[in-house]
């Protein structure tokens, strides 16, 4: 009798710990479905995302405007019949990486500026750069009036202004523009291009603005600056590059990815706290991009995955732009 009895007890144990193991790979076999369209969209960009047509649309706008912009600034008199954009077409200047890479970019950053906009508790008045506009150094001060003007501009869906170029483009697109004109033409544009390119600034971009304010503070401010939405998309995004050694570009584009796994990774690579993680996650996604399983996910995943392992995703990144797709 006690040996039935003593068998019935290994055969219950035997069946318990059957039924953990099954427990572990129905909840394996869950995280795997719910990484599914992640992994998908993260290796297979272009293809699991393709470019929409109003994205299409915005990037192309972005550009024509830019060039009429320049094209104005170089030739003040220039007859209105007359563009250079059909030169840039033929030329194929359009299909340059870095300028796709940087027209891109500033579409992710007015999306997200937008919906911080539309979805923060915090408004533009009471962030970080705001709060910086009286200190008393003034080099603290100018930075945070060009992010707060840029934040601003971003909000209200401005049209994108030509000194937010980085240099090398913008020197394209001034010589571009010049070789297109007649000889009779040419050099009062030539002069006038050396006059734009001599006042341009390049500490005047959000992205530079930005990694001078970092500088200037130091190690002050480290717990605003985990969180979008006290301290502002453009500090809050260069943090995490200097952290993770990403472009400030890349990061933006990260964040704009319709699946929030890199967001996640690259967050844990900067050693973002969870709940902070968590709160940035919602404020750029909300409700109606986060579905529970995302949010089931990333409670299971955040704090599992190291800082290190995080890191080391990020490395790949850093030599593989195909993770960021776009239209390039």
């Amino acid at each position: 009798m006690l040996y039935l009895q003593q068998l019935e007890a290994d055969l219950h144990d035997s069946f318990g710990q059957y039924d953990d193991l099954l427990k572990v790979a129905g909840d394996y076999a869950r995280d795997a479905t719910f990484l599914r369209q992640d992994v998908a969209a993260m290796i297979f960009p272009r293809a699991f995302n393709p470019p929409s047509e109003a994205l299409i649309a915005d990037i192309s706008n972005k550009f024509s405007r830019l060039v009429e912009d320049i094209e104005l600034l170089v030739m003040p008199n220039k007859d209105s019949s007359s563009s250079s954009l059909s030169a840039f077409l033929q030329s194929g200047f359009h299909r340059d990486p870095a300028l796709l890479e940087f027209l891109l970019s500033r579409h992710s950053e007015q999306q997200l500026e937008m919906r911080l906009a539309a979805k923060s508790d915090v408004p533009l008045s009471d962030t970080l750069p705001a709060r910086l506009l009286l200190h008393g150094d003034h080099n603290i001060a100018e930075a945070a009036q060009t992010l707060l003007a840029s934040s601003s501009l971003n909000r209200r869906g401005a049209a994108l202004d030509w000194s937010a170029l980085p240099p090398e483009l913008i020197h394209g697109i001034c010589w571009r523009i010049i070789s297109a004109q007649k000889p009779e033409a040419s050099e009062g544009a030539r002069q006038k291009a050396q006059q734009l390119l001599s006042g341009y600034d390049e500490g005047r971009t959000s992205s530079a603005a930005s990694l001078k304010l970092l500088h200037l503070l130091g190690q002050k401010q480290q717990d605003v600056l985990q969180q979008a939405e006290e301290s502002g998309l453009a500090l809050f995004v260069a943090n995490l590059a200097r952290k993770t050694l990403l472009r400030h570009d890349q990061v933006l584009r990260l964040i704009d990815l319709p699946s929030i796994s890199p967001f996640a990774v690259i967050q844990r690579a900067a050693e973002i706290d969870p709940d902070n993680a968590m709160k940035n996650i919602r404020v750029f996604f909300a409700f109606d991009r986060l579905s529970p399983q995302d949010i089931s996910l990333f409670e299971r995943g955040f704090e599992l995955l190291t800082p290190d392992d995080a890191g080391a995703a990020i490395l790949a990144w850093q030599s593989d732009n195909a993770v960021f797709g776009g239209v390039a």
